[in-house]
């Protein structure tokens, strides 16, 4: 296996030590998988300010896992919903995924014992590995959740960082995936639907809770990508 080929060109060092990648690989395939989050008080931290804690109603989420080699670290995503990505989006993510460095040159604090990649990785599509490009058109992209690993010397540091990524290549990967679901009651049969018909019903962020979900949009549409990453870090999903 080729460093060349396998990773992205943003990992670093410690995530290469766990082969930890942000690209999806050519031959990987993906699975859906529905998992149901139960009621509970969580714990969420701020960046900048006091952590609060709020009380998680419970949702089903959506996970596409990566059938992938037992050797490397699984990338599985978490479909967060579509959006668009806006010049204040980019800055918005300039600063929450500052790395240590660019910390001191905003004169923020940094918030983690391990370095990580920055921004960028945020826009960098985990497929075709393009970078999503700030516009006000609302050109539709999808948020993906990626949990991240890397081993440093100091220990084993992990990180679930939001990725963009192109339209064209979310439906590649999901274009074979079905998942069955209940039609009409709960104790109603079960359909097997193709998994896009699926996320795109729940609306602008794919939390499945009681057929509608937790958020609207302010346009009607879905969020802007800084937005959609916030309601999701601001729920305690995570």
């Amino acid at each position: 296996m080729e460093t060349s080929s396998f990773f992205s060109g943003l990992e670093n060092e410690a995530m290469k030590n766990v082969k930890c990648t942000l690209k999806i690989q050519p031959t990987w395939t993906y699975e859906p998988n529905i998992i149901e989050l139960k009621p509970e008080r969580v714990v969420c931290c701020m960046d900048g300010a006091p952590s609060k804690t709020v009380n998680f109603p419970g949702c089903k989420i959506i996970k596409l896992c990566a059938n992938t080699d037992d050797s490397i670290y699984p990338m599985h995503l978490t479909v967060a919903g579509p959006c668009y990505y806006t010049k204040q989006n980019k800055k918005d993510f300039e600063i929450m995924f500052r790395t240590r460095e660019q910390s001191l040159l905003m004169k923020l604090p940094y918030t983690s014992k391990f370095d990580w990649p920055d921004y960028r990785a945020i826009e960098q599509c985990p497929k075709c590995c393009k970078r999503a490009k700030p516009s006000s058109s609302k050109d539709r992209y999808w948020l993906v959740y990626q949990v991240c690993l890397q081993g440093a010397d100091i220990g084993i540091g992990t990180r679930v960082m939001p990725r963009l990524m192109c339209e064209e290549c979310f439906e590649s990967i999901i274009d074979d995936c079905r998942v069955d679901v209940m039609v009409g009651s709960q104790t109603g049969p079960e359909a097997e639907i193709p998994l896009l018909d699926v996320i795109e019903a729940q609306g602008c962020i794919t939390w499945l809770r009681n057929g509608h979900t937790l958020e609207k949009c302010d346009d009607g549409l879905y969020f802007g990508a800084y937005q959609l990453y916030c309601t999701w870090e601001g729920s305690g999903a995570f």
